[in-house]
C-alpha cells in the first residue's frame, strides 16, 4: 500500500516538474555553459521539454516505491525488535538502509536518465544504453555507485526531518493532522534544508555520469570531487 501511493505520487510529481529536472541536470553538467534561460529557450524551440521522460517516470516510480515500501518494513522491524519508538537516528538509520537498497536496484537507470537529460539530440534511452555498453562496457552503469550510496542520507534525512517537524507542527498548532497546504509547505522546507547540504556532491556524481567518453588504458575515472572542480 505505501509503495502503491508512493509510486502514484512519484508518477504525477514527475510528469509536473520534469522540465524543472531536465534543466537542474544539465546546469548541474554544466552543458554547453548556458544559464536556466538559455536553456528553457533551447528546449522550448527543439520541441523537447518532455524528451525521456519516460525512462526518467520509470526510474523515480521504480525507486519511490522500492523506497517507502523498504524504509516502512525497515522501521517496522526495528519497533518490533526494540517494542519501543524509534529515535530520530535510529529512523535516520532505517531511511539510510532503505536508500542504499533503493540505489542497488535503480543505479543503472539513473545514470541512462541523466545521458538522456544532457543528450542536446535528444536521442533515445535505446540509442544511450546501446552506446554505453558499447563504448565503456556493462561495469560503467555502476559508475558511481559509492556517491549514490553516500547520497542515500538525502531522502533519509528528508524523510526523518520531515515526520519529525510534522509531529512538531501538529502540536504546535494544536491539530490532529495537517491541511493539505501546510503538508505541502512542510516537505517542501525539508527538501529544501537537504537539497542545500548535499547539492555539491549530486553536482559531481551528474558531471561524472555525463561525461561520454571512453578511459584511455592507463587512466582512472574521475570520481564525483574531481568532476566537481575540473
Amino acid at each position: 500500500s505505501t509503495g502503491v501511493s508512493a509510486a502514484a505520487a512519484s508518477a504525477l510529481t514527475t510528469v509536473c516538474v520534469f522540465p524543472l529536472e531536465v534543466i537542474k541536470t544539465r546546469l548541474a553538467s554544466s552543458l554547453g555553459g548556458k544559464e536556466a534561460s538559455g536553456q528553457w529557450e533551447e528546449l522550448w524551440q527543439a520541441g523537447g521539454m518532455y524528451s525521456g521522460i519516460q525512462p526518467v517516470l520509470c526510474k523515480n516510480v521504480l525507486t519511490d516505491a522500492v523506497y517507502f515500501a523498504v524504509s516502512t518494513r525497515y522501521t517496522a522491524m526495528a519497533l518490533q525488535r526494540l517494542g519501543r519508538r524509534l529515535s530520530a537516528f535510529e529512523g535516520l538509520g532505517c531511511g539510510y538502509a532503505a536508500a542504499c537498497t533503493t540505489q542497488l536496484i535503480g543505479h543503472p537507470v539513473d545514470l541512462l536518465c541523466n545521458r538522456i537529460m544532457t543528450d542536446r539530440e535528444h536521442r533515445p534511452a535505446r540509442w544511450h544504453l546501446r552506446e554505453y555498453l558499447r563504448t565503456e562496457g556493462w561495469q560503467a552503469l555502476w559508475r558511481g555507485l559509492t556517491t549514490s550510496l553516500i547520497l542515500g542520507l538525502c531522502p533519509a534525512l528528508q524523510f526523518t526531518v520531515y515526520e519529525r517537524a510534522n509531529v512538531f507542527a501538529r502540536w504546535f498548532l494544536g491539530r490532529a493532522r495537517l491541511s493539505m497546504g501546510q503538508t505541502f509547505v512542510l516537505a517542501m522546507l525539508t527538501k529544501l534544508i537537504t537539497m542545500t547540504i548535499v547539492f555539491p556532491l549530486i553536482r559531481g556524481k551528474i558531471r561524472m555520469q555525463a561525461a561520454f567518453k571512453r578511459l584511455q588504458p592507463g587512466r582512472h575515472e574521475a570520481g564525483p570531487t574531481t568532476s566537481l572542480f575540473k
